[in-house]
């Protein structure tokens, strides 16, 4: 679990995801939703932002765990007809 990590190994996995997006899209021409904690956002957002990606954060801040899950389930809840889950994350800003 990352979150148990130290800062310097969530770090090096932040470059390593960077690194894996970076392998398949133009960052500086997509906008990336992260849908994570606080853990996982910390090196990961700027160094998105870095290599000029539109991060977006829909999840309201401060959400624990359970509350987080819980906010997933009704988003994708309240997906209906042909509208996908990222249409209603668009919806969000």
């Amino acid at each position: 679990m990352l979150t148990m990590q130290c800062k310097g190994r969530r770090q090096i996995w932040a470059g390593k995801v960077v690194a894996q997006l970076q392998a398949r899209f133009d960052l500086a021409a997509v906008t990336v939703y992260v849908l994570a904690g606080r853990d996982y956002r910390e090196f990961l957002v700027p160094a998105l932002t870095a290599q000029g990606a539109d991060v977006r954060l829909p999840m309201p801040p401060g959400l624990g765990y359970a509350k987080q899950v819980a906010w997933l389930k009704a988003l994708a809840a309240s997906v209906h007809g042909g509208e996908s889950t990222l249409d209603k994350l668009r919806s969000l800003r």
